[in-house]
């Protein structure tokens, strides 16, 4: 009996045991989905995994915008595909965290929905951009071959898909400002500011390439004018070579009065907008053309600097010309008064004219090593 008594009770020992590893086995269960479920739906790790997201979205449009400058097209578009993926998943993820009470969530989701507006205007600039590129190569190439009425006609075709965007790019930019760091994650905080700067740098290469065209295409007529300009100081650097010092005075006449009409109102706005040109926001041969641009299309102080330097070329001719009929005192004066007006002029944002003022200081000081080495005449 005792025995029984004992087996019994071991039966009953085991199946409470049993009872309880089954039990544990069920909350387990209940806990582990509950985790699981709990990191699917989260708000707060749905803000930041669409935070991440965006981040990554803007990342790549940089990419894209860089590739596309550097006349990688197809590249750039691959990059944009990626770009918006990530951003689609990035809506996703930013307007689940959205359902919810929690006002920390819904600051989060607010600052990186600022973000993602951005990435959004910033992906729409490079569709913008794919679409012209054609057009946008074949007005450089019209350029590069003095073709400026062809090129304004490609720059206002390129313009009527890239200007709608300008004012949404700049807007965007505002918007970033108003980014409060206290409200993104820890991790991502270094990455907001990197993607923030390269949403401005990809708005600078948008803008850049809106500036130029608008630049080609009001500058047109102002830009054949430099054309014939051109050719003539080319003719005036031959004769001044040969020393036709007559034939040089014709050229320096005719190219002043040529300078004359740049002054006026229609002239000088295509000259203004020149003036905003960054060429360094710019790579390739838009980079090559805009550097140009920005150099024919000479603001009002621009053109008194050439008018300057063409006097300076006078004064010089006298120079050279007094040295030939053995002046030496008189040719020394000219030497003089043209190194004092190439000193006043130092400082010249204007490469080019910086060139052509070295080139000149150079041919001054020609003739007076040529003075130093003639003998003293009794």
């Amino acid at each position: 009996m005792p025995k029984f008594v004992r087996l019994k009770a071991g039966l009953r020992t085991r199946a409470i045991a049993l009872s309880l590893g089954v039990v544990a086995l069920i909350i387990a269960a209940v806990l582990l989905s509950n985790i699981r479920f709990s990191g699917e739906s989260n708000p707060l790790t749905e803000a930041i995994e669409g935070g991440e997201s965006l981040l990554v979205a803007i990342g790549r449009s940089h990419e894209s915008l860089i590739s596309f400058m550097k006349g990688g097209e197809e590249s750039a578009g691959e990059l944009l595909k990626a770009a918006k993926e990530s951003q689609q998943f990035a809506e996703a993820k930013l307007t689940s965290a959205e359902r919810t009470n929690d006002k920390f969530v819904l600051k989060m989701a607010e600052n990186y929905g600022i973000l993602l507006n951005s990435s959004h205007v910033m992906t729409q600039g490079i569709d913008n951009l794919l679409a012209v590129s054609e057009e946008l190569g074949n007005t450089l190439d019209f350029y590069r071959q003095g073709a400026y009425a062809d090129a304004a006609e490609g720059a206002s075709v390129c313009l009527q898909t890239l200007n709608p965007l300008v004012d949404e790019f700049e807007l965007r930019n505002q918007s970033l400002d108003g980014v409060n760091y206290q409200y993104v994650a820890a991790d991502h905080k270094y990455q907001v500011k990197n993607a923030i700067g390269e949403y401005q740098n990809g708005t600078g290469i948008y803008l850049g390439y809106v500036s130029l065209l608008e630049s080609i295409l009001k500058g047109a007529d102002y830009l054949k004018e430099m054309d014939d300009i051109s050719e003539q100081y080319d003719q005036l650097q031959h004769a001044l070579a040969s020393k036709d010092y007559e034939k040089a005075e014709e050229l320096l006449q005719e190219i002043s009065e040529k300078l004359q009409p740049l002054k006026e109102p229609q002239y000088q706005e295509a000259a203004n907008e020149a003036s905003e040109l960054d060429p360094k926001s710019l790579e390739g041969d838009a980079y090559n053309v805009a550097q140009d641009v920005k150099n024919q299309l000479k603001d009002l102080q621009g053109l008194e600097q050439f008018e300057t330097y063409l006097n300076l070329i006078r004064e010089f001719m006298k120079a050279s010309t007094l040295l030939e009929q053995g002046d030496i005192e008189a040719a020394e004066e000219a030497i003089d008064v043209g190194l004092g007006l190439l000193g006043e002029g130092e400082g010249t944002g204007d490469p080019e004219m910086q060139r052509y003022h070295e080139s000149l200081r150079t041919a001054f000081n020609s003739l007076k090593m040529r003075i130093k080495g003639q003998p003293e005449q009794g």
